[in-house]
């Protein structure tokens, strides 16, 4: 079993449309970088992605739609779910409940090293850095049993039944894996 990742992502920056009670809005061009900082700025809402990647006046435009509660909070964090899930390339609880948030909190153990090996997020997508990260992991998979690895692939993949606090499902599924990659 590996980890699903659609390659097509770590290939190019692109526009990402997303649908928001009817309208669709475009998120321009974004780098690895801007999706860490955005990741940086996460409070749980994932606002920091959609509205906060959009262009300035749709992040104005729904933002003002919140406060006059004329846009279910909840729409918009599934907006953003799905941009996540096509910027990335990868299913967007896998992304970001575990792997944007832990590249961004533990920035010097796995994305540092990949800026010195010639990474550079300020001109990459992030699912350049997602999909490298994810080598890294599978990599670091190899070397455990069988049975160990497949769970832990299928505990990563799995859908929450719920949203859960993404650093108690790090500590389940995967932390060690992780953690691994700064270690080598």
């Amino acid at each position: 079993m590996r980890i699903p990742v659609d390659p097509a992502a770590s290939l190019r920056m692109a526009e990402i449309h997303v649908d928001i009670g009817g309208t669709i809005y475009t998120m321009p061009r974004r780098s690895a970088a801007d999706w860490i900082e955005a990741t940086w700025e996460q409070d749980g809402t994932y606002f920091a992605y959609v509205p906060g990647l959009l262009l300035v006046e749709d992040r104005e435009t729904i933002g003002e739609a919140l406060l006059r509660g004329e846009l279910d909070p909840m729409v918009v964090r599934e907006a953003a779910w799905d941009a996540i899930a096509v910027g990335t390339g990868v299913e967007w609880w896998w992304v970001g409940h575990r792997l944007l948030h832990t590249i961004a909190e533990a920035w010097t153990q796995v994305g540092a090293p990949l800026v010195g090996s010639g990474f550079q997020p300020e001109h990459q997508p992030i699912g350049a850095l997602i999909g490298a990260v994810i080598g890294q992991i599978q990599q670091n998979l190899a070397a455990k049993e069988p049975a160990e690895r497949q769970q832990i692939i299928a505990a990563l993949c799995m859908p929450p039944t719920e949203l859960p606090n993404y650093r108690q499902m790090m500590q389940v599924v995967g932390a060690a894996t992780l953690a691994d990659m700064g270690n080598d």
